[in-house]
């Protein structure tokens, strides 16, 4: 189906995510955060889709890191994640009005969904 750079910090919440998007799958390369998906990214692994998380610890959020991937690949495709109010999530930085954000905690059908929506 396709790989996915999944970006969470929350190591249970990675793994749920993980869970999920390989019984769909998907095969994953997984990071930490921002600085650890940036890494991965510059030693040239290739990956179809960006899940993130959009507030992470370390300075860099996920709106943040996808705007940087996307100077090197204008047609990255996105799927953002939060836990958090729109409030907290705005302070992370603008997001494209046709961002799609998948709240926490998400089933598998929201993120079947949403995955068929960015990658179809």
């Amino acid at each position: 189906e396709g790989t996915i750079l999944l970006v969470e910090d929350d190591a249970d919440v990675q793994q749920a995510f993980a869970f999920q998007l390989t019984s769909l799958g998907y095969e994953l390369i997984e990071a930490q955060n921002g600085a650890d998906a940036l890494a991965i990214v510059e030693s040239g692994r290739s990956f179809d889709l960006l899940f993130t998380d959009i507030v992470m610890p370390g300075g860099l959020s996920g709106v943040d890191l996808a705007q940087r991937l996307r100077r090197f690949r204008p047609d990255l495709k996105v799927i953002f994640t939060t836990g958090y109010s729109d409030e907290i999530v705005a302070g992370s930085g603008p997001l494209e009005d046709d961002a799609i954000i998948l709240r926490k905690p998400c089933d598998k059908n929201q993120l079947s969904a949403a995955l068929s929506q960015v990658l179809d």
